[in-house]
């Protein structure tokens, strides 16, 4: 094995965020996407969501497996200039909210809905 190959798959498997697999914070605490409307990267010291994509509506929907914001929080990235952003969460899983979650680039109606799969 030579030590470009050895370099990368360090790299690989040292990342936290890998091809929007969700986030994970130190805590354990898990971001994970359901949909390819955001993508969840690692910021410069906490977490960022960009918003992809948005409907004829104005609106950006994305929809998550799990979301449990540590206390670092979450940047949520509205580039795309969307309206409204709308995070709906579909998991038997509680969601925790331990951070502020700040919406970033242009300002945005915040939606957070968390819905129990079975209940």
């Amino acid at each position: 094995m030579n030590k470009t190959t050895l370099l990368f798959t360090t790299i690989l498997f040292t990342c936290e965020v890998t091809a929007n697999s969700g986030y994970a914070y130190t805590s354990g605490h898990e971001i994970k996407p359901k949909n390819n409307v955001a993508e969840i990267i690692s910021g410069d010291k906490r977490p960022e969501l960009i918003l992809k994509q948005k409907g004829s509506d104005n609106e950006s929907h994305a929809t998550f497996s799990q979301f449990n914001v540590g206390r670092n929080g979450l940047n949520i990235n509205n580039k795309i200039n969307a309206s409204h952003i709308i995070t709906e969460v579909i998991s038997d899983n509680i969601s925790r909210l331990e951070g502020d979650i700040r919406i970033t680039h242009n300002p945005a109606h915040f939606l957070l809905l968390i819905l129990m799969a079975s209940l």
